[in-house]
């Protein structure tokens, strides 16, 4: 095992134009309160406070934070895997794993979302990308503590082998999630009409 670091990148602008776009609509509302004799001008303003949170929230989640993701050896010998929070000049760690409790990973994608979700039930959900809707999206399941957990990050390649390696190991078996699924159903259909 290798130890490895990768910086999650935002991969599209989604979060400051919503930022911007939720900002602009804020201040056109509180504009056009002052100006015009509207009714109900106390809820417009509170709209206006509503959008104004919406755009600081997205600026301080989506845009001015990022995420470290990192594999290494720990005193004991192990491999963990954490992820660390960087805003601004601040780093901190917010999730740290053992590379053994690391049970799957998948890549999301429209195909497999409903089987995913259906097997993400009753986990606790930490979402490390740093985008809005991330182009490409990894969900590492993870039993920790006896807790089961669902990480949501975005890999590169490499980091992604990794993290796959580590859940072959304690599966005894390739991690391909549907496509095991769909290969044991070929088998089956195949055998039976032979």
């Amino acid at each position: 095992m290798q130890e490895y670091t990768y910086l999650s990148k935002r991969s599209n602008n989604t979060a400051k134009i919503l930022s911007f776009a939720l900002f602009m609509g804020g201040l056109l509302l509180l504009a056009a309160t002052a100006t015009f004799s509207l009714p109900y001008v106390g809820m417009l303003q509170g709209l206006c406070a509503l959008l104004f949170t919406l755009s600081v929230l997205f600026l301080t989640r989506f845009v001015f934070k990022t995420f470290t993701l990192r594999v290494f050896a720990n005193e004991r010998g192990e491999y963990d895997f954490t992820v660390t929070e960087n805003y601004g000049r601040t780093n901190t760690t917010v999730c740290r794993v053992s590379l053994d409790n690391i049970e799957k990973v998948c890549l999301c994608t429209k195909e497999n979302l409903a089987v995913l979700k259906k097997e993400s039930k009753g986990r606790k959900i930490f979402s490390y990308c740093p985008d809005v809707f991330p182009d490409v999206q990894c969900w590492v399941f993870v039993t920790e503590c006896d807790e089961p957990l669902l990480l949501k990050i975005s890999p590169d390649e490499k980091m992604l082998s990794i993290l796959r390696a580590a859940a072959d190991k304690k599966r005894g078996s390739p991690n391909n999630c549907l496509q095991n699924t769909v290969e044991n159903l070929f088998y089956i259909w195949y055998n039976i009409g032979n």
